[in-house]
């Protein structure tokens, strides 16, 4: 994978783009709460770690989820 993909990874278009965003956006910040709460320890602790990890095996899983859905309707 060198800088010739790069088009193939990142879309072109503007609402292709803004959907690319969102997705990391959204994997991202939960993950980072994650770190967070494993770093410095507070009242949110339990709650953030597990939000983070259930959004991103969430994120990990939807394909497989997604497949499994279509092949039982």
């Amino acid at each position: 994978m060198g800088f010739g993909s790069v088009p193939t990874v990142i879309p072109q278009d503007t609402i292709g783009w803004i959907e690319f965003a969102a997705i990391w956006f959204l994997v991202l910040i939960p993950g980072f709460a994650a770190a967070y709460s494993f770093i410095r320890p507070n009242f949110l602790r339990v709650p953030l770690i597990a939000a983070g990890f259930l959004v991103l095996l969430l994120w990990l899983l939807a394909a497989p989820l997604r497949a499994a859905l279509e092949a039982a309707s």
